[in-house]
């Protein structure tokens, strides 16, 4: 949800039983009508996100793609390691895009360059899973074993957060820089008020 009024939705179109592009539904007054975009080059979505009028996208196929609100894909985001899928990315106007995949991969890219900044293996056996970042500019990642990993300095460096879990941790929040929400397999909640310390 963009605002009361601006919805979007992404999903899978399946052209025929072969094929399916990546798609998205958007409404502009509230629900009652629809939109519908379909993508050429991606297959379906894993996660996207608006920072204004322009947003960014990860195909299931772990590429990344950037997005307008009118349903535009476009300027495919060039990543150096083919070899890994991407699972997760945050947009952050201004200052960067932040990427997370396979084998421990984060990816910090300059939005105004569209070049990779930094490619850093922070645990080759996990899956990165979600990204993101506190009110005050901390940058936590989850991945798919119960690892949570924080960093202060704008994602140059990273410290382990003590967890107590190995479960598939999935998603992540925090409503300031102390209060935070982990949730992830399982039923698993885990829930900071030092910042993840």
């Amino acid at each position: 949800v963009l605002s009361p009024k601006e919805i979007v939705t992404v999903g899978t179109y399946n052209v025929d039983q072969d094929r399916q592009r990546a798609s998205m539904l958007i409404s502009t007054d509230g629900g009652a009508n629809w939109d519908t975009f379909v993508s050429d080059s991606m297959k379906g979505f894993r996660a996207f996100q608006f920072v204004g009028e322009e947003g960014i996208a990860i195909g299931t196929e772990g590429k990344a793609t950037f997005l307008s609100e009118e349903g535009e894909f476009y300027n495919p985001i060039p990543i150096t390691r083919k070899d890994v899928m991407l699972w997760d990315a945050k947009y952050v106007k201004g200052k960067g895009i932040y990427l997370v995949g396979e084998h421990g991969t984060f990816i910090k890219m300059q939005v105004d360059k569209k070049l990779e900044d930094k490619v850093m293996t922070l645990h080759p056996d996990v899956v990165l899973t979600n990204v993101a970042i506190s009110p005050g500019g901390t940058l936590f990642i989850t991945s798919d074993n119960g690892i949570l990993f924080r960093s202060q300095d704008d994602g140059d460096n990273f410290a382990l957060c003590n967890t107590g879990t190995t479960a598939k941790l999935r998603g992540i929040a925090f409503v300031d820089d102390l209060k935070g929400v982990v949730v992830g397999s399982n039923g698993t909640i885990l829930r900071t008020t030092d910042g993840g310390i």
